[in-house]
């Protein structure tokens, strides 16, 4: 089956943001389509200033990166505000994902009835962000790995550290939710660490937008056999919350 063209820049802008540059003939191999159109897609990527063109392929446009310490979104916040709701007291929580991740690293720090706690994350900001708190009951663990363009750690030594450890619940974000109850990422490299944190994890939330449950994403890296709880942010209709009926769900407000 082919990937749509949103399909295909998600995955372009993954794997930019995992590797820093993209060839176009690996890009064409890896999405199994042709090599104009993978140009195309740079082009088009291009022209909305989310990637420079080079010659063969292309590299991650520069753009500032968001303190950590910066307010979120409404939106955002509110999601961060119902996750922390799910967490208890005297557990290991591994948190990743997207930018929802900063703002439940302050949900966690402004809690100060969720102690002592140990938060495993592949987000440098959140882990910054929680060392700053300097309290000795709240431990941040990160699990080392590549740097990507976002602060967020990856790769094999990544996935190794995270597959050795053990968390209580593992909050992890989603890019979209299949009708056919795939859980999936918006990249190949973000699926591979979901992977591996949920199978460290003794129960699982899922974070996504309520616009993307009956949409997945390019990779996949769990069913709703494997989620106990879905976190998102507005209402759902009728046929996603058929989809979602063995589920807890949590709206955020």
């Amino acid at each position: 089956m082919s990937l749509t063209t949103r399909t295909r820049h998600e995955a372009i802008l993954g794997e930019l943001d995992r590797a820093g540059s993209v060839r176009v003939a690996d890009l064409a191999t890896k999405l199994r389509v042709s090599v104009p159109t993978i140009r195309r897609d740079l082009g088009s990527l291009a022209d909305r200033g989310r990637l420079r063109k080079v010659h063969g392929g292309a590299v991650a446009e520069a753009r500032p990166v968001a303190s950590a310490a910066a307010p979120a979104a409404p939106a955002t916040s509110s999601v961060a505000r119902a996750a922390i709701g799910l967490l208890t007291p005297d557990d290991a929580v591994a948190v990743v994902g997207g930018g929802w991740v900063v703002p439940l690293a302050q949900a966690i720090v402004d809690a100060p009835g969720l102690r002592p706690l140990t938060v495993v994350t592949t987000s440098l900001h959140a882990a910054l962000l929680l060392g700053r708190a300097g309290d000795r009951t709240l431990t941040t663990v990160l699990p080392g790995g590549e740097q990507r363009a976002d602060g967020v750690l990856a790769g094999a030594v990544t996935e190794d550290t995270l597959a050795g450890l053990h968390v209580g619940t593992a909050v992890v974000e989603c890019a979209g939710i299949g009708w056919d109850g795939r859980v999936t990422a918006r990249s190949m490299s973000d699926a591979a660490t979901f992977d591996v944190v949920r199978r460290s994890a003794a129960r699982t939330v899922v974070v996504v937008p309520h616009t993307r449950v009956g949409h997945p994403g390019l990779a996949q890296w769990a069913t709703l056999d494997d989620v106990d709880v879905v976190v998102t942010d507005g209402p759902l209709d009728g046929e996603q919350l058929a989809l979602l009926h063995d589920l807890r769900v949590v709206v955020a407000t």
